[in-house]
């Protein structure tokens, strides 16, 4: 998703040739793809007739937007919302420092493809990176690495997180886990 280099796949140049770690399928032939580095891209790969280069399209700038992990994504029922998962503090290449601190630095952000906003939909998360929608859409389920647990993340009917007392309480709500975030 970056620069081409031979080096590519080594850790030190997962910055420069960018490290996907997400991605679904948009219906029409693109993805979205959560690169650890660069941020929420939409690829459509390349045609004969365009000379079979791919174009990757920047969504959501990691760098412009302050985003360190982009790891992770999931979309809403009709495809018009995508939720991601910021990790932490620390790029994919200094991980460990994450691991070590274990502080909840991560954030869930929701991405409105109509209108290309950008919002936190919950922060406060400890390591947060995959996500899955529940069945009736009612909530999304985020993995901590750190914690071995669960967050999930209630939503209301226009895939926003509930009101402050109610999404703080869905934030501690780690379920399948060693312990609750005090």
């Amino acid at each position: 998703t970056g620069e081409f280099d031979e080096g590519c796949g080594a850790l030190a140049l997962e910055p420069l040739c960018g490290r996907p770690l997400g991605l679904r399928g948009e219906g029409n032939g693109s993805l979205l793809v959560a690169d650890a580095y660069k941020g929420l891209l939409r690829v459509t790969p390349g045609t004969a007739a365009a000379g079979g280069e791919a174009v990757v399209e920047t969504l959501v700038d990691s760098a412009a937007e302050g985003l360190t992990l982009v790891n992770d994504l999931e979309w809403d029922a009709a495809r018009r919302v995508v939720y991601f998962s910021n990790t932490g503090r620390f790029p994919r290449n200094q991980i460990h420092r994450m691991l070590i601190e274990s502080r909840p630095t991560g954030k869930l952000m929701r991405y409105e493809l109509d209108t290309r906003t950008l919002s936190v939909l919950a922060d406060g998360l400890v390591m947060p990176n995959g996500i899955a929608m529940t069945a009736d859409g009612s909530a999304l389920l985020v993995c901590s690495t750190a914690t071995s647990s669960l967050y999930k993340i209630e939503l209301d009917a226009e895939g926003h997180a509930l009101a402050t007392a109610a999404r703080e309480r869905a934030i501690q709500e780690l379920f399948a886990g060693c312990s609750r975030v005090e």
